[in-house]
């Protein structure tokens, strides 16, 4: 739903190319889906209570895929390869606000869970 949100507001609200709204959906996929990982490192006890920084190789891993995809869309010998275009601030800002969102959705549902058993 995020990444298709996504898509949609750059392309109708913000009225941006087809490629650019691909982009921007693509990259909120890719960043939701990398901070979801933390969330499955327990399906009960909240991230917070695990610990952000106590899975070093996730850390390192995720790190690594999000220089990747920067470096994929902001290189320029590396778009027309995977199809994208380069994305201005707002767009930046939007693929950080949704791509986080499922850390705080599923901290919701977790925290539902452990009180209804």
């Amino acid at each position: 739903m995020l990444t298709l949100a996504a898509f949609a507001y750059c392309l109708y609200g913000r009225q941006d190319s087809l490629e650019q709204s691909r982009t921007v959906a693509c990259t909120v996929l890719v960043t939701a889906h990398l901070v979801h990982a933390f969330n499955c490192r327990s399906t009960r006890h909240s991230l917070f209570d695990l610990g952000l920084w106590t899975n070093k190789t996730l850390l390192v891993a995720t790190a690594c895929s999000l220089v990747l995809q920067a470096i994929i869309i902001l290189a320029p010998w590396t778009r027309p390869i995977f199809g994208v275009t380069p994305l201005d601030p707002v767009h930046w800002w939007l693929v950080a606000g949704l791509g986080v969102a499922p850390l705080p959705a599923m901290e919701l549902w977790k925290r539902y869970v452990n009180r209804t058993g």
